[in-house]
């Protein structure tokens, strides 16, 4: 349900929303619809979630840790395997060391080149969330002839019978200064920018640099015009539609000499599944600027059976999802199974960190000569 009547989806490629007409229970015939977030916006809330709950301790779940306090970064001192996008396979994890090798030289990495369709375990042991999420091994040495494992869950939520609107933009400014109130604006080292050409940064032909188009809006002096689109829609209602595939879970295998071990590893990708569900759903739908959510009632599940069966319903808290997943995580232990719920802590190389330092230098430079 909108808290707003009036909602933002994400836009692509040319500023389009996904719009497209649906069958939706309870309407007879197909209703317009647009995408209020996608699979893979789903995907990284979940992985999100289940960051934010193991630095909490409040679960114990396989993490590598790539750590970039030595780079001086900005914005970032580390980086998990829940956050790269490859997961486990990231060149961000392939371009760090572990004990003084590269990652995919290492232990660990070369666990990974026993990845299969039939041994999952190095994924199991290291990253379950990829197994869980999906993985293209396609950052190494293989490419695109690397391993792949689809996704397990999948998620969305949709706006229904929607309509879209206009959205205006504009800035007012309190000193109303002209567009035409002086020649030109030039970059400056010294002052960001300045009137005087003399002051001014200089191009390979020692021309002065004007900042944007020269005007005071390059500076964000002086009013914008309005500007109208089309944007946001008015809808009915939203719908989240979370899909974890047992059948794709049974499809992974995890050989072990315990005949029960294999299915106590599928149990536990299942919980694990649970888990980030209920842990995102935990966190809210504040989907983006004005795209908040509110949802109608508590998230249910319908566990599909054999055909013919009736769907049994389930409701799962976050809180009850953890135990579930402890549950599920003991159980692995117990008879044998190997996950790895210490983290791992990986240094960038050498080259990796200049290329990070080097790309950091560039951006500001760029920005400057904008």
């Amino acid at each position: 349900e909108a808290v707003s009547p009036k909602v933002f989806p994400p836009t692509y490629e040319g500023g389009k929303y996904a719009e497209e007409k649906r069958r939706i229970k309870g309407h007879t015939e197909a209703v317009p619809c647009v995408l209020l977030d996608s699979v893979q916006s789903q995907a990284n809330r979940m992985e999100a979630a289940l960051q934010r709950a193991w630095v909490k301790e409040r679960i114990d779940l396989p993490v590598i840790v790539v750590d970039l306090s030595t780079v001086n970064h900005p914005t970032l001192t580390k980086i998990s395997s829940l956050q790269a996008p490859h997961r486990i396979a990231d060149a961000i994890l392939r371009d760090s060391m572990l004990d003084g090798v590269y990652f995919r030289e290492s232990r660990i990495g070369k666990e990974m080149d026993k990845l299969g369709s039939e041994n999952a375990n190095p994924l199991l042991r290291h990253c379950p969330t990829a197994l869980l999420f999906g993985m293209w091994d396609s950052t190494y040495k293989r490419g695109g002839l690397g391993v792949k494992f689809a996704r397990c869950i999948v998620s969305e939520i949709i706006g229904i019978n929607v309509q879209i609107g206009s959205k205006a933009a504009i800035r007012m400014d309190p000193i109303q200064i002209k567009k035409t109130a002086v020649e030109a604006i030039y970059r400056s080292d010294e002052e960001f920018w300045t009137l005087d050409p003399k002051m001014a940064k200089l191009d390979k032909s020692k021309k002065p640099i004007k900042f944007g188009d020269g005007t005071p809006a390059s500076v964000v002096h002086g009013n914008i015009p309005t500007k109208l689109t089309p944007g946001g829609f008015t809808i009915d209602e939203a719908e989240q539609t979370t899909v974890l595939s047992l059948p794709s879970i049974r499809r992974l295998r995890f050989p072990h000499s315990d005949s029960k071990a294999e299915q106590s590893c599928q149990v536990y990708i299942a919980a694990l599944g649970l888990l980030a569900t209920a842990l995102a759903i935990e966190d809210g739908f504040s989907l983006r600027s004005r795209c908040e959510l509110n949802p109608k009632h508590a998230v249910e599940w319908e566990l599909l059976g054999a055909p013919g069966q009736t769907p049994q319903h389930y409701s799962l808290s976050a809180d009850e999802a953890i135990k579930v997943y402890k549950l599920a995580l003991d159980e692995c232990r117990k008879v044998g199974c190997q996950i790895e719920t210490t983290s791992i802590e990986l240094q960038p190389s050498e080259k990796f960190k200049k290329l990070i330092t080097e790309s950091m230098v560039r951006w500001a430079s760029d920005s400057e000569a904008e």
